[in-house]
């Protein structure tokens, strides 16, 4: 199973954090501040679920070969993200 990352979580991403991380994905959600990561999965008993703060590099060591990831960052942010994800083999 790949890998899914979440990147952002504010109040448009909770519904589809809270739909992946019932249905037993491998997720990680990405926030610039853990503990509202956290919050986005508190409801969730699943150890294949996690929350990280926000970090360009290490999203970059995390992700390999067709991971997914879904960001909710601010449009400044799409086009770094899109440049790992093509250069990772990811989606």
């Amino acid at each position: 199973m790949k890998n899914i990352h979440w990147l952002g979580s504010g109040l448009s991403s909770i519904p589809g954090i809270r739909r992946l991380a019932s249905n037993n994905h491998n997720l990680t959600v990405w926030n610039r501040t853990l503990e509202k990561a956290q919050k986005s999965i508190d409801h969730v008993n699943n150890d294949n679920v996690s929350a990280q703060i926000f970090n360009i590099k290490e999203i970059e060591e995390k992700i390999q070969q067709g991971d997914i990831i879904v960001s909710q960052l601010t449009a400044s942010m799409h086009l770094d993200i899109a440049k790992i994800c093509l250069e990772k083999k990811c989606h």
